[in-house]
C-alpha cells in the first residue's frame, strides 16, 4: 500500500509580505544613512538648591561656640562650688569659736594695758591722804594715839576698796569685750554660712545658663538643618520639572528628526 505525505505551507498574505519586507529595507537604509542625535540635558540646579548647599556649608558647626560657651559656664559654676565649699569650711570654725566660753586668755587680751599705772594713782592719792591725816594728828598732838591709827586704818581700807573696784572694772570690761568677741565670731560663721549658700545658688544658676547655652547650639543647628532640607526638596522639586522638560524638548527632537528621515 503506498503512504502519500501532504506538506503544507503557512505564509502571509504576498501583499502584507511585500510591506513588511519594504518597511525592513526602509529601516536598513535609516540605519545605513546614521543620525546626529542631540545632547541629552540634565537640569541644574535650582537657586534654591544652591542656597540650600550654601546654607548648609556654612552651618557646619554653627553649635560648636555655643557649645564652647557653656563648657566655660559649666566651668565657672564649678569654681563657684568649689569657692562655696571652701567659703563653707570657714564656718565650722567660726562657729565653734563663737559657741565657746569666755578664757582667761581672751580675757588677758582686753585687760586694759594702763591698768598699773591707774593702781599708782590710787596710790599716790591715798598715800597723800595718809600723810595728811598723820601731819593733823601730830598738829593735833594725838601722833601715835589710837585715833591716828583708826584714820590711817580707814585710809588704807578705802585704799583696797578703790584698788579693788578699779580691777574689777578693768576685769568687767575685758570679760564684756571677750563676749562681744564671741558674738562676732557667732555671727561671722553665720554670714559666712550665708555668703556660701548664695555662692552654691549662684554655681547652680550659672550651671543651668550653661546648660541652655549649650542646648540653644543644638537648636540653632537643627533649626538650620531643617530650614537647608526644606529649601533643598523645594529646589528638587523645581529641578524635576526642569528635568521632565528638557525631556519632553529632546524626545521631541528625536521624534522629528526620525519623522523627516522617514519621509525622506
Amino acid at each position: 500500500m503506498a503512504t502519500e505525505t501532504v506538506i503544507q505551507q503557512v505564509g502571509e498574505a504576498p501583499e502584507i509580505e511585500a510591506y513588511r519586507i519594504g518597511l525592513l529595507e526602509s529601516a536598513k537604509k535609516l540605519a545605513d544613512q546614521g543620525m546626529t542625535l542631540p545632547t541629552q540635558q540634565v537640569a541644574g540646579l535650582t537657586g534654591l538648591q544652591d542656597a540650600a548647599r550654601t546654607q548648609a556649608e556654612q552651618g557646619l558647626g554653627a553649635f560648636m561656640p555655643y557649645v564652647t560657651t557653656g563648657g566655660q559656664t559649666l566651668g565657672q559654676a564649678g569654681q563657684q562650688l568649689t569657692g562655696a565649699g571652701q567659703t563653707l569650711g570657714g564656718v565650722e570654725s567660726a562657729l565653734r569659736a563663737g559657741a565657746g566660753p569666755v578664757t582667761g586668755d581672751m580675757t588677758a587680751r582686753y585687760m586694759n594695758p594702763y591698768q598699773q599705772a591707774v593702781s599708782d594713782e590710787i596710790n599716790r592719792a591715798y598715800d597723800r591722804q595718809l600723810a595728811g591725816s598723820a601731819a593733823g594728828a601730830v598738829g593735833a598732838g594725838a601722833f601715835g594715839g589710837s585715833r591716828g591709827e583708826i584714820a590711817a586704818s580707814e585710809i588704807d581700807r578705802n585704799r583696797a576698796s578703790a584698788l579693788a573696784q578699779a580691777q574689777a572694772q578693768n576685769f568687767m570690761q575685758a570679760q564684756g569685750a571677750a563676749e562681744r568677741e564671741l558674738a562676732r565670731q557667732t555671727q561671722l560663721g553665720q554670714g559666712i554660712a550665708g555668703l556660701s549658700s548664695q555662692q552654691a545658688g549662684l554655681a547652680g544658676e550659672r550651671g543651668q545658663l550653661g546648660l541652655r547655652q549649650a542646648a540653644l547650639g543644638e537648636t540653632i543647628q537643627g533649626l538650620g538643618q531643617r530650614d537647608v532640607e526644606g529649601a533643598f526638596k523645594i529646589g528638587s522639586l523645581l529641578q524635576a520639572q526642569d528635568q521632565a522638560k528638557l525631556e519632553a524638548r529632546y524626545d521631541k527632537v528625536i521624534y522629528h528628526k526620525c519623522m523627516s528621515r522617514i519621509k525622506d
